[in-house]
Formats: structure tokens, sequence, C-alpha cells
């Protein structure tokens, strides 16, 4: 497969040498998708932004890590973010919810996560809020942010199995081969 095949398919992408893949199948060794099902430490990382309304700081999450390789040595972390959750899974709202309560989150400077509607986008989606005020922090300025990541808290999930087929934007990091090499 070309790069640019490669680049345009939905299809995970893995390179594994011949002899490896055949000796780690053979064994027994050789695993896939393992997250799925997986209960793994999942970090959450935040950036500090002026809120619109209050112009006082709050923290935004952009980045959500299923910490899989503190699991499973080797193995890659999954990394996606919180549009991941509420573009594609159904309950996206109800899970970071139940993932990162309002409580939780409201300890470490962050606002609620939930449905806010957007003017800009003419719809409503799950959104970053004021930890001060609520206001929806849309996430057309995400892309200004991002720089200045820091890990802000962590806590521990499980990636259900029917996660993966929706997060098509994920599948080089959910449908990996992994060597099980634990013994």
């Amino acid at each position: 497969m070309s790069a640019k095949e490669q680049e345009n398919s939905s299809c995970p992408s893995q390179s594994i040498e011949l002899s490896r893949f055949v000796e780690g199948a053979l064994t027994g060794k050789l695993r896939v998708a393992l997250i799925l099902g997986l209960t793994t430490p999942v970090d959450v990382f935040t950036e500090t932004a002026r809120c619109w309304k209050r112009v006082e700081e709050t923290r935004l999450v952009l980045g959500i890590t299923f910490a899989v390789s503190r699991v499973l040595p080797g193995c890659a972390d999954v990394e996606l973010d919180l549009h991941s959750f509420g573009d594609c899974l159904e309950d996206g709202v109800g899970v970071v919810a139940r993932m990162l309560p309002a409580a939780l989150l409201k300890r470490h400077g962050i606002g609620e996560l939930r449905r806010r509607h957007s003017r800009a986008e003419g719809r409503s989606y799950l959104s970053n809020g004021c930890v001060h005020c609520d206001a929806l922090q849309g996430r057309f300025f995400e892309h200004e942010l991002g720089y200045e990541l820091a890990k802000t808290l962590e806590v521990e999930a499980r990636f259900e199995p029917e996660w993966g087929p929706l997060m098509e934007h994920a599948h080089n990091d959910i449908y990996r081969w992994w060597f099980d090499e634990r013994g």
C-alpha cells in the first residue's frame, strides 16, 4: 500500500517484521486491539485559557489518554480528545460525565464537560465550560491552544469494546498488534 493510500485508508497501519509476526503468532504472544474492554489509567491533559465571558482563567480539557502502556508495557497509549467522545459515541456526554464527574473537574479548576449550544456552529456539542460561569468555551478556538498542555488529573476507566469501531480517527492506536513478553 502506498503512503498516499495509507494516509487515506481507514485501516490501521503498522509495520512488523514478518519473521517476528510469524513467531509471535505461533508462540501465542501476538495480540491485537488489547484496549477493547481493558481498564487503564486515564490521563487528562488541560490548558489554561481565559473565559471569553468572565475573562477569568479556566482550564480546558484538550487531551484524554488511555495509558495502556502502564498496564501492558510496550503497548501504545490511545490518545483522544473531548470531541472523540461527543462526536463518535451515542452517549458520549454520559460516558465523559461518568469518567470525569463535574465535582472532580471543579477541584482541578476545570468547568463541567457537557452538551452546550454554540451559536457559531448552530448546534449543540460536548464542550468545555468555564469553571466560574459555565459559559461555553468553544472548540473553534482550541486550535490556538495545546502548546502548553499539562497532565492535570488521572482517573481509571474501561475502554468499552463498542467504542473501537466508532472512533475511526483513532483506529491506528486502538487496533495495534502487541507482543506479550510478560512470560
